[in-house]
């Protein structure tokens, strides 16, 4: 019978600041919580991150022995807001999100219904009376 025997691959050698790269921030979450009762926990890690990158990080910022690495990569959502196609937030390479949509814009928008503009839509639905209008009869 031959023997197969499975080499292991070297283990990922990073500074600490390559691991506090690597590793943003926990998730704080309801599903998260209920994780962590089980010891998986959920962070949110760079999107050029490989498992094996991600699993020294966690070791050495931590001082645990990781058995597994899952992950996912979490997408921005279209949806509507008032009729208006926005955006739910998804994360950009360098860790920010992205705007959430329609409701960040409104205000630069031309025609917000911004106070300090001056312009735009009035907020009452009465109608205004022209200045340019011939005044009514009987009216002095």
């Amino acid at each position: 019978m031959s023997e197969t025997t499975t080499a292991k691959k070297p283990a990922v050698r990073l500074s600490r600041e390559a691991m506090y790269q690597i590793i943003r921030s926990p998730v704080i979450t309801e599903k998260a919580t209920l994780l962590s009762e089980k010891n998986q926990y959920v962070l949110r890690v760079s999107l050029d991150a490989t498992k094996p990158q991600i699993k020294a990080a966690v070791e050495g910022l931590f001082g645990v022995n990781v058995v597994a690495v899952n992950t996912i990569v979490r997408k921005g959502k279209t949806k509507r807001v008032k009729g208006r196609p926005g955006g739910v937030a998804g994360w950009l390479p360098d860790g920010r999100q992205q705007a959430r949509g329609a409701s960040q814009r409104q205000a630069a928008r031309p025609g917000s219904r911004d106070k300090d503009a001056g312009e735009g839509r009035r907020t009452d639905r009465r109608a205004k009376p022209e200045e340019d209008e011939p005044a009514k009869a009987g009216a002095p």
